[in-house]
């Protein structure tokens, strides 16, 4: 998720602020259908998924018009939002528990963003390229693991 605000920082302008809502609004639609108890295929490796795409992305400077971007990030927020719901415990108020992971979420988008930025000169660069590899090579990691 520190990917998706990296990522939206470096695409710059609207995409800054859309392209994190869009995936917290799909996210927050698949933690529903996860409270809801409603089966969903693949969800691990949707996630996994997300970390090489949005790492790669990163990584190789990738700029997509903002729907595209938005339409990324938002098939795999609905990985991420199932998950959250889907793990709910049983004791947990659903609206304090999604209330709970949304914030977690804009957080870390907001480290994303916060990160991007200090990451936009051209000396940064590579460093933001290194940032989106680490990302990617975490995906890729897991997704050899599990």
């Amino acid at each position: 998720m520190v990917g998706v605000g990296l990522w939206a920082a470096m695409l710059g302008g609207r995409n800054t602020i859309c392209v994190p809502l869009a995936f917290v609004a799909a996210m927050i639609i698949g933690g529903a259908v996860g409270i809801a108890g409603i089966e969903f295929p693949l969800v691990e490796l949707g996630i996994v998924s997300s970390l090489i795409v949005i790492g790669g992305l990163i990584s190789l400077r990738t700029i997509l018009p903002l729907p595209v971007a938005m339409s990324i990030v938002s098939l795999f927020a609905l990985f991420h939002g199932h998950a959250h719901g889907a793990e709910m415990p049983a004791s947990a108020s659903g609206l304090l528990y999604g209330l709970g992971f949304v914030v977690a979420t804009v957080t870390l988008h907001a480290t994303g963003i916060g990160l991007g930025r200090l990451l936009r000169t051209t000396a940064a660069t590579r460093y933001a390229r290194l940032t989106g590899l680490g990302i990617a090579g975490s995906g890729l990691a897991l997704l050899v693991i599990g």
